[in-house]
């Protein structure tokens, strides 16, 4: 979707600085030797949360974009950003879950995360369609920075820990966990 709304360069420039800009944090901010699972749990739970931090910018413009132009469809993409957002705290909750940190950090969290939505949305009434390159551009480093953190800080961590068949498993479901949801949320 994100390729045929914008120009090719822009999303896949975004893409480029969101998997350099998530790599540099991995490499420099988040500590590789960490063995207690509680730690582990913790960066993975920031990390996945800077990720959504970035991919919450683009889908708030796009928001801010459909109230100014396509009045009858903005209330449906609400919707729409509504439901996307329930697999998303999913995947915040589970490593959460796992460290032994109050719940009001999470629900802090989550209400930054919110607040930066609703800051997109409000840019992206006043940019009133301009800029489509930055949108590109942003779109693209929200999609690279979500692919690094799910590849790289998700699934191949679950793949260190995991035999092969076992991970392939559970790897598989989740993606067709994902395609179901995805084809029941675009019906409705």
């Amino acid at each position: 979707e994100t390729f045929s709304s914008y120009e090719m360069v822009g999303p896949i420039l975004g893409i480029a600085i969101g998997i350099l800009v998530m790599s540099l944090l991995d490499n420099y901010c988040h500590h590789p030797m960490i063995h207690k699972k509680d730690q582990q749990a913790w960066q993975t739970f920031l990390f996945l949360s800077f990720a959504i931090f970035i991919h919450n910018i683009p889908s708030g413009f796009a928001l801010g974009t459909a109230f100014i132009n396509h009045n009858d469809s903005a209330i449906p993409f609400l919707i729409a950003i509504v439901v996307h957002h329930i697999p998303e705290g999913l995947a915040l909750i589970i490593p959460f879950l796992f460290t032994k940190h109050k719940y009001i950090s999470f629900l802090l969290t989550t209400l930054l995360l919110s607040l930066i939505l609703g800051t997109g949305t409000v840019f992206g009434i006043l940019m009133e369609g301009k800029a489509l390159h930055l949108q590109g551009l942003i779109m693209g480093s929200a999609i690279g920075s979500l692919g690094y953190v799910t590849i790289h800080e998700m699934l191949w961590k679950a793949k260190k820990q995991l035999s092969f068949l076992t991970f392939l498993m559970w790897a598989t479901s989740g993606f067709l966990l994902i395609t179901v949801f995805t084809l029941f949320a675009g019906h409705h």
